[in-house]
């Protein structure tokens, strides 16, 4: 007990001063905000006022008369000042580091700002990604490296949070004196108390699972010495206490989630790999996930049994009910409310705790949007009302303040995959789900030429369209698949194709429809055409003409007629006219039709051919008018294409270049990766011909790259071919003999006879450059009867060009000039160049003898 004279010149100062300027105990302890019963303390040496309260004093009394009456505290409050503190109720401990995995970025961050001037940070997630324990972790650092020297201070709030409680522990722990305890009876007092006694101590507080802004500012004591860490799950409180040093917590990568589990349960991860990686992916790397996860599986599989963990696996990952109710004991500091003392954690019950905090409408909504893709897919605000019928955008609002749905973008929104599973085991929103193949539809027909949206929503399209084949919606399935058709091949998406027109087939509704059957024929051929799998392709459309000269619908017979015609120009050039002027006849008169264009386009190949020039260009030049008019960018950049390649044929190279990169403009612009690489190649093969062999060979290597990727097997072979001929040119034999046969092999595999004649062609003149005069007319001799069967005079002339070096060189003089002059004359057929090489070739001949 201290003696009432042992500070007697301290009292006399304080009480001398306080009369001079009028004060009663009361009004001096509402100016310095204390109580009366601190005055009095002070007043009679009991106590001293802490720093806090020093300052205060000499803003009312001034330095010189408060300095000297409390330049120092009793020595025993002094140990009290600098004794750190170690807040049981921290979460984690040195031995729970393995959490930390997949955590070092978020930590440095954390630890960066709370050593800052602000010294404030703010944790937001979704529930169950770790805020609570990486808050645990900065503890555990703290601690061992001393940052805060004067201790760490934890409050786990919650859905219920005992505020004075907690603060009545701080208090305990900063050793606030039991009768100062006794005056505090609001937590308005309790936070001023709180506040007085950290005015000057360097102390983290951690205030842990914030669900109400105001139970947070109960902590938030405002002195310069600490640091706040506040975790929550709700964007708008975060945003609302601290805007710039809010840091989103995000779920571990897939590589992050099995370094989590490897150490959790090390000899059980690389048992099944497959099954633990497609596990990561269901529940989309959340630690909670697979903190739960690991804890059952190494629980069940505890004598090692492979079979038991490959059966526990399936069933986690099969049945959605499962595994969001799978649970393990809650840790004590998950247990901060008295019913909860034996409470277990599920994934299930810790997002409940979120979804039971929305009003009605928002949790409606929330089982509507769980018909969307999961994260990281994203969907549009537009799509997510229409889905969600009758909600205001306010509900979204709510959903993201929530903390279930994150906006990502304005306007866009992403769910993830643990929401998603929770809220469709609310109820299945099967009203949510046909909403959402309408709006698909909608957005289809308004977007069916721009690709870059398509792409951008492609995910929900292809949610709507397989949720509107479980739910037996065939018929507005198959009309949103006839939109977007051609989409789907300028990308490439073959098999998701494939796969639902397999599914439609089946369908009672299109067995009892020719139409429909015929149809699906046509695109099933599309998709056969765009992989070079000529034959199945020609089955396809001739089964669909078939079934169509059944309807008398003239504008489906003529793009199957229009498609199998284009189909068979490499092998049989006249039976292939007779399709495609067939079905143009049936849409001539219609106003401009995508089909015409294509017709057009394919009756100028047929025509360039035969070697009638003339006739080619008037039908490209048609077909690119009703191109334009039509918007047909696909048929723009092929009828460009082609002639772009008229145009070098006649030598007219900077015309032929000028074709060629605005073809190339629109084949990028629509990321048209095949015509990409056609145009490519025929850009090598103009550098060729200006003598740039080596920027050729380039070009010509990037449009195989294309090809390659585009797994289109004609193009690959005839951008072989190309780079057999450039290398030829500049004699590196062994390696053009090598594209040859590649190209060769190709071209017999997928049927393409001009290929493989052309190419043998090609690789003759390279055993000709090689003075192999023998094997290049066997090769010769074989490709010429090729061209003639083909009735191809550009190959006819090319083949006959070579003949004539071969016989030249065999001693034929006069059968050398004949297949010379043969070889001129379907050379100025058909407007090409290499004309005047053959002439002065024959020329030179013609003078040796």
């Amino acid at each position: 007990m201290r003696k009432e004279g042992t500070h007697s010149s301290l009292r006399l100062n304080l009480v001398e001063v306080r009369r001079r300027h009028g004060l009663s105990q009361a009004q001096l302890a509402e100016l310095v905000e204390t109580t009366r019963v601190n005055v009095s303390r002070w007043e009679r040496g009991v106590s001293t006022p802490r720093p806090y309260y020093l300052a205060k004093l000499i803003k009312i009394f001034g330095a010189n008369e408060c300095t000297s009456a409390f330049a120092s505290k009793p020595q025993e409050q002094q140990e009290q000042d600098v004794q750190p503190i170690f807040d049981a109720s921290i979460p984690i401990t040195a031995t729970d580091l393995y959490y930390a995995t997949g955590r070092e970025e978020i930590l440095s961050c954390v630890l960066s700002q709370i050593t800052q001037d602000e010294k404030v940070c703010t944790l937001v997630g979704l529930p169950g990604i770790g805020k609570s324990t990486l808050a645990g972790l900065i503890a555990v650092h703290v601690q061992q490296t001393n940052l805060f020297p004067d201790g760490i201070l934890w409050a786990g709030l919650g859905r219920e949070p005992q505020i004075q409680a907690t603060l009545q522990r701080w208090a305990g722990l900063l050793r606030v004196s039991q009768e100062e305890i006794s005056t505090l009876h609001t937590i308005e007092a309790w936070t001023t108390c709180l506040r007085q006694h950290l005015y000057h101590r360097r102390i983290l507080c951690i205030i842990d699972d914030v669900w109400n802004l105001s139970d947070a500012h109960a902590f938030l004591f405002g002195v310069p010495q600490c640091a706040f860490l506040i975790t929550t799950r709700f964007p708008a409180i975060a945003r609302a206490l601290t805007v710039k040093q809010t840091l989103a917590l995000h779920e571990l990568s897939e590589t992050q989630s099995l370094d989590f589990l490897r150490k959790l349960i090390p000899d059980l991860i690389d048992s099944s790999p497959d099954l633990i990686t497609q596990l990561i992916r269901d529940v989309g790397g959340l630690p909670l996930a697979l903190h739960v996860f690991g804890h059952h599986l190494s629980t069940l599989t505890h004598g090692g049994s492979q079979r038991r963990l490959h059966t526990a696996l399936q069933q986690i990952s099969q049945d959605v009910t499962y595994r969001l109710s799978l649970t393990y004991q809650a840790p004590s500091w998950k247990t901060t409310w008295p019913e909860q003392e034996n409470a277990m954690i599920s994934l299930q019950a810790t997002i409940a705790m979120s979804e039971q905090h929305l009003p009605d409408k928002a949790r409606k909504a929330l089982q509507a949007l769980a018909v969307f893709p999961e994260k990281p897919q994203t969907f549009s605000e537009d799509a997510a009302l229409f889905a969600c019928e009758g909600t205001p955008e306010e509900t979204l609002d709510v959903l993201v303040d929530s903390g279930l749905l994150e906006e990502v973008a304005p306007d866009r929104y992403r769910i993830h995959q643990v929401i998603a599973d929770y809220a469709q085991l609310q109820g299945h929103s099967f009203a949510a789900s046909m909403r959402l193949l309408q709006w698909v539809e909608r957005f289809v027909v308004s977007h069916v030429t721009h690709d870059q949206r398509l792409e951008q929503e492609f995910p929900i399209i292809t949610q709507a369209l397989e949720q509107g084949l479980r739910d037996q919606r065939y018929q507005q399935v198959f009309s949103v698949f006839m939109l977007i058709h051609p989409f789907l091949m300028r990308q490439r998406f073959f098999l998701i194709a494939e796969q639902w027109l397999h599914q439609l087939q089946q369908a009672p509704f299109a067995i009892e429809n020719t139409e429909v059957m015929a149809r699906i024929c046509f695109y099933q051929g599309v998709i056969a055409d765009k992989q070079a799998q000529f034959q199945q392709a020609e089955h396809l459309y001739t089964q669909g003409i078939d079934l169509a000269r059944t309807l008398h619908n003239d504008e489906l017979l003529s793009v199957l007629l229009i498609h199998r015609g284009s189909i068979i120009i490499n092998k049989h050039s006249l039976e292939a006219e007779c399709f495609l002027v067939e079905g143009y006849k049936l849409i001539e008169h219609t106003p401009a039709h995508m089909y015409q264009s294509i017709a057009l386009r394919c009756l100028g190949e047929i025509e360039d051919w035969k070697g009638n020039a003339q006739r080619a260009n008037e039908y490209y030049e048609k077909g690119l008018a009703i191109a334009r008019a039509v918007h047909s960018d696909d048929n723009q950049s092929a009828l460009l294409q082609n002639l772009g390649v008229k145009a070098a044929r006649r030598g007219d190279y900077e015309r032929a270049d000028s074709l060629y990169q605005e073809a190339l403009h629109i084949a990028r612009k629509q990321h048209d990766v095949v015509r990409q690489c056609a145009l490519q190649m025929n850009l090598g093969m103009l550098a060729f011909h200006r003598n740039q062999i080596t920027q050729a060979i380039d070009i010509s290597l990037e449009a195989l790259r294309l090809a390659q990727m585009s797994k289109n097997k004609n193009r690959i072979g005839l951008v072989l071919q190309n780079l057999g001929i450039f290398e030829c040119a500049r004699d590196q034999y062994s390696q053009s003999h090598a594209y040859f046969q590649e190209s060769a092999d190709l071209a017999q595999a997928i049927g393409h006879e001009w290929l493989l004649c052309e190419t043998h062609i090609e690789w003759s003149f390279l055993l000709l450059r090689q003075r192999l005069w023998s094997q290049a007319y066997e090769r010769l001799t074989q490709a010429l009867q090729a061209a003639r069967d083909l009735q191809a005079p550009l190959l006819i002339a090319r083949a006959s060009f070579g003949m004539a070096q071969a016989e030249a060189q065999r001693g034929n003089r006069d059968s050398a000039c004949q297949y010379a002059r043969e070889s001129i004359q379907l050379f100025l057929q058909t407007e090409y160049s290499d004309v005047q090489v053959v002439a002065r070739w024959l020329e030179t001949i013609e003078d040796s003898y």
